[in-house]
């Protein structure tokens, strides 16, 4: 599925079924599952056709994070083997899920040493080098 720029920075889609933002609040039951489904009709099949976050905000006039979001429930509630890495698809085999798995173990591994980090910094400065304070 190719996105046509000229359709892009059109109105959203009418498949999309999502009213404008100011109608719909993201917080709202059942928002992020009409968001989601909306999206799911919008996404590419396979790795050769891979789109990216900011064209699917632009066709269905999400924020990124609304975006994320919907393909988060996609992938967590609804088990669509969406892929993030190398472009927003839809996983067509195991090598494409492998992909997406591997990438998303690399970013989970760099927050926890951040984390770790972070801990080690505020240690350091919560430190005092004697026991007591002085009077």
């Amino acid at each position: 599925m190719s996105v046509n720029r000229e359709s892009a920075s059109a109105a959203p889609s009418p498949v999309i079924g999502r009213a404008p933002r100011a109608a719909v609040s993201p917080s709202a039951p059942g928002a992020a599952s009409g968001c989601a489904g909306g999206l799911l009709s919008l996404l590419p099949h396979g790795r050769a056709s891979a789109t990216s976050i900011p064209a699917l905000r632009r066709l269905t006039n999400m924020s990124d994070r609304e975006v994320r979001a919907a393909i988060e429930e996609l992938v967590t509630v609804q088990h669509v083997p969406v892929v993030t890495a190398a472009g927003v698809f839809i996983a067509e085999t195991p090598e494409d899920v492998d992909l997406a798995v591997a990438n998303l173990r690399a970013r989970s591994m760099a927050m926890l040493r951040r984390c770790r980090a972070l801990r080690l910094a505020r240690e350091s400065l919560a430190w005092s080098p004697t026991l007591f304070p002085e009077v």
